[in-house]
């Protein structure tokens, strides 16, 4: 029995620490663009770093955007700033994470998700999400296709998680 090498590939299968694999980086991207899609939530790249040892290629690190932690201090708001909120907070400590990790001589992509979050997911969640670029290119479609920029904003306030909707009916 060969010892592998800590957080080498072998050596993260045999302690089962991914939670998820992808054949690819790119199976990987289709992956997260669908999922943050899919639930209606933001997963932020927080950490990249590579191995220092070599036996792996790149440790990324992505939190949930609603999570608390910043990347950039801000100077403190005063209670009368914040006392004036049209919405709620974004920041609800979401406790959401995603690591992967790619290797040397494989594809293979491997990723540990606890994809358990502390706030509402899909249409409830939209308002404090960034559009992600599938969004935008189905709202740069439909505009295209000449729906007028009212109904395009309708169909997404009335359920742009509802696959059960016709985005071209009247």
């Amino acid at each position: 029995d060969q010892e592998h090498l800590r957080g080498s590939f072998q050596w993260d299968i045999e302690r089962e620490w991914p939670t998820h694999s992808w054949e690819s980086i790119t199976d990987f991207t289709a992956w997260l663009e669908n999922e943050k899609d899919t639930l209606a939530i933001e997963l932020l790249l927080r950490n990249r770093k590579p191995s220092k040892t070599g036996v792996y290629l790149i440790n990324k690190h992505y939190v949930c955007a609603r999570n608390n932690k910043r990347n950039k201090m801000k100077a403190p708001r005063s209670p009368l700033e914040t006392s004036n909120r049209k919405k709620p907070t974004k920041r609800t400590g979401c406790q959401c994470t995603l690591t992967i990790k790619t290797y040397p001589d494989t594809s293979c992509v491997l990723g540990r998700y606890v994809s358990a979050h502390s706030h509402e997911l899909g249409n409830a969640n939209l308002r404090f999400t960034r559009l992600s670029e599938s969004a935008r290119a189905q709202i740069a479609t439909l505009l295209r296709l000449g729906i007028e920029p009212q109904k395009v904003e309708q169909m997404f306030k009335q359920g742009l998680y509802n696959k059960s909707t016709d985005l071209l009916s009247e």
